[in-house]
């Protein structure tokens, strides 16, 4: 669930979402259709009666996202960016790969590529600006089959694209009505019948096209270092829970590992500083492997669970048993 605040909504960081806290109620997204990120569907289009909600001045600075518009407001949303980037915020800027695009300063660009996935448009040719990601849809009849992902890959490389994020698409009826009205594709098609590809084989045919994977979490400033500090264990956590479940570890022993990145996002206790102190192990929620994960970084280091998730994962290593988040094997 996430909580509204000011127009707002505030969802938990995670990796597959770019790390996305702050994400708009209510959006005067274009016609077509376009991937919300921050939702997991196809984004609507709500009319801009009296434009969108401000962003408040009290919204803590974290990453914000701001989906795609029709072109007649191009040039408020550009404004809006400026506003979120003066008061801290790291800004994920949506929009379609066309011809000239044009990024705010400072702000992420993620391309959202469900036209040409689909096939209503081009793939990008031209070299797109440096430093973004490229939103690839997944969801029954969407995505493309492992065999034709290299070409899709290959593709967004030679358009300069560095990093992918697969977005798993929870279809609605309505959505899938809306795609197949785009694409002439019957109701008896892979769009209403069809199954999602695997996000994790998707993942590791971007990592062997050589293409990064998501995105690091963005830095955001804190008014205390505390908090920027426990912010970027709970990233580490995230990361670590996404890469377990991509490997195939049991469910169970992921969801403590996403427990252990909300813990850490909102704790008001110096993690660094209690497992210097040895007292890490008093938090209930770091227990085994997780008190270790804190402890090795704490101490300057990447956490072991995630170097060994990230080697399997990274270099097509076979599988092989691990310590779970719980400390088991």
């Amino acid at each position: 669930m996430s909580a509204s605040r000011g127009g707002w909504r505030e969802r938990p960081p995670e990796p597959s979402r770019l790390w996305i806290r702050w994400a708009p109620a209510l959006w005067p997204g274009p016609e077509e259709p376009w991937i919300d990120l921050a939702a997991g569907r196809l984004g609507a289009s709500e009319p801009p009666a009296s434009g969108w909600s401000p962003l408040p001045a009290a919204l803590e600075p974290d990453v914000l996202y701001l989906p795609p518009v029709a072109p007649e407001l191009a040039a408020e949303r550009h404004a809006l960016a400026r506003v979120a980037r003066e008061r801290g915020h790291a800004v994920i800027w949506q929009a379609p790969p066309g011809p000239a695009p044009e990024v705010p300063e400072g702000a992420v660009a993620a391309w959202d590529l469900l036209a040409a996935v689909t096939g209503a448009a081009a793939w990008p040719a031209a070299a797109l600006p440096a430093g973004g990601v490229a939103l690839w849809p997944l969801a029954p009849g969407i995505g493309g089959t492992p065999e034709s992902w290299a070409a899709g890959l290959a593709r967004l490389a030679a358009a300069g694209v560095e990093a992918v994020a697969g977005v798993v698409l929870d279809l609605s009826p309505a959505d899938r009505r809306r795609l197949a009205a785009r694409t002439d594709e019957p109701f008896s098609g892979p769009l209403f019948h069809g199954a999602a590809p695997d996000w994790r084989r998707f993942a590791g045919c971007v990592r062997a096209s050589g293409l990064a994977w998501g995105l690091p979490r963005p830095a955001a400033p804190r008014p205390l270092a505390l908090q920027e500090r426990n912010r970027e264990v709970a990233g580490l956590f995230a990361e670590a829970a996404e890469r377990w479940a991509e490997a195939g570890e049991p469910e169970a022993a992921g969801q403590e590992l996403w427990r252990a990145a909300r813990e850490a996002e909102r704790s008001g206790r110096d993690l660094a500083a209690l497992a210097r102190e040895g007292q890490v192990g008093l938090l209930p929620w770091l227990g085994g492997e997780r008190r270790r994960f804190v402890e090795e970084w704490a101490a300057g280091g990447r956490p072991r669970l995630l170097v060994e998730l990230e080697e399997r994962l990274g270099h097509g290593a076979g599988r092989r048993p691990m310590a779970g988040p719980g400390g088991e094997r």
